[in-house]
């Protein structure tokens, strides 16, 4: 009787193991980089961009919409100042639908070692890409931010 109960306690043990393997190795194998909500697809390189403190942002909005994002990003932890014209660290730009192939609410990110460029098909994805950033960006020290 008990080497029947030890046999089914050794197996049980054993799947208990193999189950918690396979959540260590999906754990390490995730990135170390976390934006929320989680993206559809997010493509790491080596390079980063330093956002320097007097660092500038332009878009293309127009109107109220405009009025608004200027003034949420311009009050931002980064305190990044509009730029009407010329070359901005970071760019933000409403896109077509139709061009883009992206949802409504979804973006696009790009981040090199010149600036960082922001796409979106709506305001709310432009929004949601200024989140990613800040939430990608870690304060490295004398006033600058870089990706973590």
């Amino acid at each position: 009787m008990y080497p029947k109960i030890i046999r089914k306690m050794k197996s049980l043990l054993f799947l208990c193991f193999c189950v918690a393997m396979a959540f260590s190795a999906m754990a390490s194998s995730v990135s170390d980089t976390y934006v929320i909500p989680n993206p559809q697809q997010m493509v790491c390189g080596d390079g980063h961009f330093v956002l320097r403190a007097q660092a500038s942002f332009s878009c293309n909005l127009k109107g109220t919409d405009k009025d608004d994002f200027v003034s949420y990003v311009s009050n931002s932890p980064f305190a990044l100042t509009y730029k009407k014209k010329g070359k901005a660290d970071i760019t933000f730009k409403l896109v077509s639908p139709e061009n883009a192939k992206m949802k409504e609410e979804a973006y696009r990110l790009k981040v090199t070692r010149k600036g960082i460029q922001a796409e979106a098909t709506s305001t709310s994805g432009l929004f949601y890409a200024f989140q990613s950033i800040v939430q990608l960006a870690r304060e490295s020290g004398n006033d600058t931010y870089q990706p973590s």
